[in-house]
């Protein structure tokens, strides 16, 4: 939405998007062409893929979420148009689900989805709140082939979700860059 409305709606001069939703645009061109359209100013973060089951999921990898029920977060937002494209690129169908963190964290907990996933830039309010001992964990993403593209390798450690990882444990993931975007 913010390349939609840095595009078209008046007044708004810059907006925040991730580098594989630009990219995406640039190859579809779904709102014509950007390239004379829209300026990439500068890298402003990485925001870090969260993949979250129960502890006692026999979920190891996130192929093991094949055919599986999958919150992709919100509706609309760039966690549900990344997790849509990493799970399209891997070819690993899934059902999806929309719903906020805490929601999800909460369906999670019931067993009424596989997982729950946020992309967001580490360490990020909603997963600092959950505990291994309340019965979660992250499952690391490879960055494979498909993925290099549009995405970078990434790590959530100890240090940044105490709760999560074991004191000098690291997990797998990957990233996508934040940038700032002008008309």
């Amino acid at each position: 939405q913010n390349l939609r409305d840095v595009r078209f709606l008046k007044g708004v001069d810059l907006g925040i998007t991730q580098t594989n939703i630009l990219n995406s645009f640039r190859r579809t061109n779904e709102i014509g062409n950007i390239d004379d359209k829209i300026v990439y100013i500068a890298k402003l973060y990485n925001e870090e893929m969260h993949l979250v089951v129960r502890s006692d999921s026999p979920v190891k990898s996130i192929e093991d979420l094949r055919g599986k029920k999958v919150n992709f977060s919100d509706i609309g937002s760039g966690t549900q148009y990344s997790t849509r494209d990493i799970f399209s690129k891997l070819g690993i169908p899934v059902e999806e689900v929309n719903m906020g963190q805490a929601d999800g964290f909460e369906a999670l907990k019931r067993g009424e989805i596989a997982a729950t996933i946020l992309i967001a830039g580490k360490p990020t309010g909603s997963m600092v709140k959950i505990k291994q001992s309340e019965g979660f964990r992250f499952v690391p993403v490879a960055f494979s082939k498909p993925l290099q593209a549009d995405y970078l390798p990434a790590v959530l450690t100890s240090d940044e979700y105490p709760g999560m990882i074991d004191k000098g444990q690291s997990v797998e993931t990957i990233a996508v860059g934040a940038v700032l975007i002008a008309y």
